[in-house]
């Protein structure tokens, strides 16, 4: 008989990251963490080095998350690290990891711990993997989109794809616009399925 899964919840430290951690805390047993990640010598590195941001995706994307909505949420653990993942983990014996909008790599190691690990891509796989994906979209005008759930594995954004919800984006709003409608599926998402989870659990107990 399967145990109810012990979740942790790993988010980006920003906007998006808070609202889903203010829609989820309190309201269900799970656990939270934050990653620090949006760093500028992250957002140096995504345009120059590894080249997965254009400037003006840039632009666009920090005028979005400029005029979001903060939201106010009580501490939660930091994570900067794999090794401070899998501590967490085994401090809090975690059985299950979603990830939204992390700026961490889940190494091998984390991968062969005997965890499940699934993360939130907002945008439809494998058409669109990888950083940038709602700009990448919105530039495209690919607007019948579906946020998707999947397992991490090592290759990025390649897992088994466990869920989806279609989502649609419009023609004649702004990038901030749609893409507040992208990243409200995924959220949508992650919130249904982590339901599920829980019920399951509880019913087979």
């Amino acid at each position: 008989m399967e145990n109810s899964p012990n979740i942790l919840v790993i988010v980006g430290n920003d906007k998006l990251g808070r609202r889903l951690i203010a829609r989820l805390d309190g309201r269900y047993p799970i656990h939270f963490a934050i990653n620090p990640s949006n760093s500028v010598k992250r957002i140096r590195n995504l345009i120059f080095k590894w080249r997965a941001l254009s400037m003006k995706a840039l632009v666009n994307i920090s005028f979005a998350e400029l005029l979001r909505k903060d939201y106010k949420i009580e501490p939660k653990d930091i994570v900067r690290s794999n090794a401070d993942i899998l501590s967490l983990i085994k401090e809090q014996d975690i059985s299950e990891v979603y990830i939204f909008r992390i700026g961490i790599i889940i190494n091998r190691r984390l991968l062969s711990s005997g965890v499940d690990f699934y993360n939130v891509h907002c945008a439809r796989l494998p058409d669109y993997r990888g950083l940038g994906q709602v700009y990448r979209i919105f530039e495209d005008r690919a607007f019948d989109q579906v946020a998707t759930l999947h397992r991490v594995v090592e290759k990025i954004d390649a897992g088994e794809v466990i869920e989806t919800r279609p989502y649609q984006m419009k023609k004649d709003l702004s990038y901030r616009e749609n893409e507040e409608i992208a990243y409200q599926a995924g959220m949508d998402l992650l919130v249904s399925y982590i339901e599920k989870r829980l019920k399951m659990g509880l019913q087979q107990n």
